[in-house]
């Protein structure tokens, strides 16, 4: 039988508030600039052997994530530049009209599609109130693909600007000095940085990542990294303990300098989030 998933906007702003909004580093530098709030988040995959080559999520992750260690632990770190929206997002109109809509992130044109090509839209997933997705609103999704084009576009920009992004990011940690992560699939560890200090250290990073371009492929980036990881988890904590690996309880006091989200938490303020 055939699947067919239909999703009209109903302009509810929802998806607008209360969030970490994942942004390009394009797109960082514009809402640094505007003076509004990014923050790093950061997830580190225990990675102790190479999957095989025809492991095509495994490759996927791979490409848009950098090589580090704990302890003996290999890993591999993803990095998400975000948006840290605390209430409204500051361009959501009285309205509820976006002020930004000709040049709002790509992550707010493609939802409530996803990027990851891995993840199912889910519609219990995603903010939009049950009438969002009437049978007879906008076709947006059929068993062959995405039935915009314009959607088919931005979804493949999102995945490239990740993609292009590794290198920068990889950088943008050894400017800053972030070498803690959230153990990935159970949560994020949350740096917060300044707006200036982050647009500057994110443009050294740019700098660079393209000077490594230049460079045999050999030499393109710094040696492997030292990181922590942190979970809320005993058993997850005693597993690195076991392999060697540096693992820290969350989400901590207020003395570290980081923040630590389960999905846990997120799911749970999700549930108990008031409509607006």
């Amino acid at each position: 039988m055939a699947h067919e998933l239909h999703f009209d906007c109903t302009m509810c702003g929802r998806c607008c508030r209360d969030l970490h909004l994942p942004l390009t580093i394009a797109e960082t530098l514009v809402w640094l600039g505007d003076g509004h709030e990014v923050e790093v988040l950061c997830a580190a995959m225990p990675w102790p052997v190479e999957p095989p080559a025809e492991h095509i999520e495994s490759a996927y992750r791979r490409a848009r994530s950098f090589a580090a260690h704990s302890g003996s632990l290999r890993l591999r770190i993803s990095v998400i530049l975000a948006a840290n929206l605390v209430g409204a997002c500051p361009n959501l109109g009285s309205d509820l009209r976006c002020r930004i809509h000709a040049r709002r992130p790509l992550v707010c044109r493609i939802y409530p599609y996803e990027i990851n090509p891995f993840v199912a839209v889910r519609t219990a997933d995603k903010a939009c109130p049950p009438e969002a997705w009437v049978a007879d609103g906008s076709l947006l999704q059929t068993d062959c693909g995405i039935v915009s084009e314009t959607l088919q576009a931005d979804v493949q920009a999102a995945r490239q600007a990740a993609l292009d992004g590794v290198g920068a990011r990889l950088h943008l940690c050894e400017t800053l000095g972030l070498h803690t992560a959230a153990v990935a699939n159970e949560g994020y560890v949350i740096h917060r940085i300044e707006g200036l200090a982050l647009g500057a250290a994110l443009r050294r990073s740019l700098m660079s990542s393209a000077e490594d371009a230049t460079r045999p492929q050999d030499a393109q980036h710094a040696p492997e990294r030292h990181w922590d990881l942190v979970s809320d988890r005993p058993l997850t904590l005693d597993a690195l303990a076991a392999v060697g690996a540096a693992g820290l309880p969350g989400p901590g006091g207020e003395a570290r300098p980081y923040r630590y989200r389960s999905y846990r938490y997120l799911r749970a303020q999700l549930m108990l989030k008031p409509s607006p």
